[in-house]
């Protein structure tokens, strides 16, 4: 694999992870503009953040194994 080429596949994670930290930042600000401390924002970036990318995992497991099947037999 010639990793100096850049294909779908890295535009695509390259989009989940922006919009991952967009999500997690946002979140944290939420969170530290009610009054908690800054190591309780932290933890909920985080825990944000790996919501993010479960999710982002699921819909890229349900795509590859239920959608795209039905597709190529339409």
């Amino acid at each position: 694999m010639d990793l100096r080429k850049i294909n779908s596949y890295m535009i695509l994670l390259a989009i989940v992870v922006v919009v991952g930290l967009f999500v997690s930042t946002v979140a944290r600000l939420v969170i530290l503009a009610k009054g908690v401390d800054a190591g309780t924002a932290n933890l909920v970036f985080v825990i944000v953040l790996g919501i993010c990318a479960v999710i982002y995992l699921i819909i890229m497991a349900v795509f590859s194994h239920t959608v795209v099947p039905w597709l190529i037999k339409k």
